[in-house]
């Protein structure tokens, strides 16, 4: 996303307002990646805080006032970059969407999704039995691949399908396999994955 608009525009393209849609606090936005990159840095405290790159960058430079996309990008978390996709105008984002093969809004429910279920992860919360707050939108395209979004099996479905297309040789579904091997206590049903799970193609775990 980041670079793709870059060539368009300029590296500073978060910073215009009418990239994205009319209704998006984008003055919000700015707020929150200065809050992030330590924009507001008036104490050697504060400056010892920002990334080794930020740092560079404002040791450097000051116009513009802040780092070039690719340096905001780097720090900023999963979360904000979410929204930032969500806000944007959808012909700012085809770039991205279509060698994933999903649209704008499938595409933005899935980051959301992830996420959400990431921070779930990071603060130690129950997610093999939890039923999601935030769902990933099921696309018309990848229907027959879920059972249902609103277990944690969705998510998993969601990564499969976006590291599929990013890095076809991964071994995320071998690895997810030998996770739940190694803890046949856990119900595959409270998680929403389906017994035979492993016996569809988009998996890769046939023989």
């Amino acid at each position: 996303m980041s670079n793709s608009i870059a060539q368009r525009h300029t590296p500073h393209w978060y910073q215009d307002a009418a990239l994205f849609e009319a209704d998006y606090d984008h003055a919000a936005l700015i707020n929150e990646l200065k809050r992030q990159i330590v924009h507001n840095a008036n104490t050697p405290e504060k400056e010892a805080q920002r990334d080794i790159h930020i740092r560079h960058y404002y040791d450097n430079y000051y116009d513009p006032d802040m780092p070039p996309c690719w340096m905001v990008f780097e720090t900023i978390s999963f979360g904000t970059i979410s929204r930032i996709f969500k806000g944007l105008y959808k012909s700012e984002t085809t770039e991205v969407c279509n060698p994933l093969r999903v649209n704008h809004d499938t595409l933005s429910s899935w980051m959301h999704a992830i996420s959400y279920v990431r921070n779930l992860c990071a603060h130690h919360k129950r997610v093999w039995n939890k039923t999601l707050t935030i769902k990933p939108a099921i696309g018309k395209k990848h229907k027959e691949k879920f059972q249902g979004n609103s277990k944690i099996y969705g998510v998993m479905v969601v990564v499969q399908i976006l590291l599929d297309q990013v890095a076809p040789d991964n071994t995320w579904a071998e690895r997810l396999s030998e996770l739940l091997n190694e803890h046949p206590d856990i119900p595959l049903a409270n998680m929403g994955i389906p017994e035979n799970w492993r016996d569809k193609p988009f998996w890769g775990l046939g023989e």
